[in-house]
Protein backbone atom coordinates (compact mmCIF):
# COMPACT_ATOMS: atom_id res chain seq x y z
CA UNK A 1 0.00 0.00 0.00
CA UNK A 2 3.18 2.07 0.56
CA UNK A 3 4.41 1.71 -2.87
CA UNK A 4 1.02 2.30 -4.18
CA UNK A 5 1.12 5.82 -2.45
CA UNK A 6 4.30 6.72 -3.80
CA UNK A 7 3.56 5.78 -7.10
CA UNK A 8 0.56 7.89 -6.57
CA UNK A 9 1.96 11.31 -5.52
CA UNK A 10 4.93 10.52 -8.48
CA UNK A 11 2.03 10.49 -11.03
CA UNK A 12 0.33 13.22 -9.71
CA UNK A 13 3.32 15.71 -9.74
CA UNK A 14 4.46 14.69 -13.03
CA UNK A 15 0.98 15.67 -14.25
CA UNK A 16 -0.01 18.21 -12.19
CA UNK A 17 -3.20 16.40 -10.09
CA UNK A 18 -4.21 17.55 -6.76
CA UNK A 19 -1.52 20.58 -6.93
CA UNK A 20 -1.21 22.40 -4.49
CA UNK A 21 -0.80 26.10 -5.92
CA UNK A 22 2.64 26.89 -3.87
CA UNK A 23 4.16 23.66 -5.00
CA UNK A 24 3.20 24.20 -8.57
CA UNK A 25 4.03 27.46 -9.19
CA UNK A 26 7.98 25.92 -8.38
CA UNK A 27 7.83 22.64 -9.67
CA UNK A 28 7.54 23.23 -13.48
CA UNK A 29 9.01 20.23 -15.30
CA UNK A 30 7.03 19.05 -18.47
CA UNK A 31 5.75 15.45 -17.96
CA UNK A 32 8.08 14.49 -20.73
CA UNK A 33 11.26 15.79 -19.24
CA UNK A 34 14.12 13.33 -18.63
CA UNK A 35 14.51 14.55 -15.12
CA UNK A 36 11.55 12.31 -14.47
CA UNK A 37 13.31 8.96 -15.35
CA UNK A 38 14.83 6.95 -12.12
CA UNK A 39 18.39 5.99 -13.19
CA UNK A 40 19.41 2.11 -12.50
CA UNK A 41 21.64 1.94 -10.47
CA UNK A 42 25.29 0.55 -12.13
CA UNK A 43 25.29 -2.46 -9.80
CA UNK A 44 21.98 -3.50 -11.21
CA UNK A 45 23.18 -2.95 -14.54
CA UNK A 46 26.76 -4.82 -14.14
CA UNK A 47 24.76 -7.61 -12.67
CA UNK A 48 22.65 -8.14 -15.29
CA UNK A 49 23.57 -8.58 -18.92
CA UNK A 50 20.48 -8.18 -20.14
CA UNK A 51 20.22 -4.57 -19.57
CA UNK A 52 21.85 -2.26 -21.91
CA UNK A 53 24.94 -0.72 -20.82
CA UNK A 54 24.09 2.21 -21.95
CA UNK A 55 20.50 2.50 -20.56
CA UNK A 56 20.85 5.72 -18.33
CA UNK A 57 22.60 8.12 -20.80
CA UNK A 58 19.95 8.46 -22.84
Amino acid sequence: MQDWDAAKRYADAKTGANHVPAVASVLQIPANDPRWIFAIPQDEIDANDLIDKNVNQR
